[in-house]
């Protein structure tokens, strides 16, 4: 009988100690879930307040802090089109629609990289 409440005891302290360390721990983790979405949320939404503007163009995107931090989550055509504007406006068949084309497919790939992310 003392046995059993000894063992109660114990079994009992050791699931108090073990919870009082892996709460905290899955608290962290889920916060740290929650922050990465806020930052990628707010990191596409920037994304396609650049898109949207007016001073849109491959030589001014590629200047801006989120086209380097998307980069290399963009596909490598993309990337191309935005470093080397020159030859991928060559290669189009109607070289004055680059611009609008481009900010067509930055924008695709910025929805892409949405589903790919999780966050639709």
């Amino acid at each position: 009988m003392v046995t059993a409440a000894i063992i109660g005891g114990v079994s009992g302290l050791l699931a108090g100690v073990v919870g009082s360390l892996v709460a905290p721990w899955v608290h962290w983790g889920i916060e740290k879930r929650r922050d990465r979405r806020t930052v990628q949320c707010d990191l596409l939404g920037v994304a396609r307040q650049h898109a949207a503007s007016r001073e849109f163009g491959a030589s001014w995107f590629a200047e801006q802090q989120v086209y380097a931090r998307l980069k290399p989550h963009l596909s490598a055509d993309v990337v191309h089109a935005i470093e080397d504007p020159e030859d991928a406006r060559d290669q189009m068949d109607d070289p004055g629609q680059f611009r609008e084309g481009l900010r067509r497919e930055v924008l695709d790939e910025l929805s892409r990289i949405e589903r790919k992310w999780g966050l639709i």
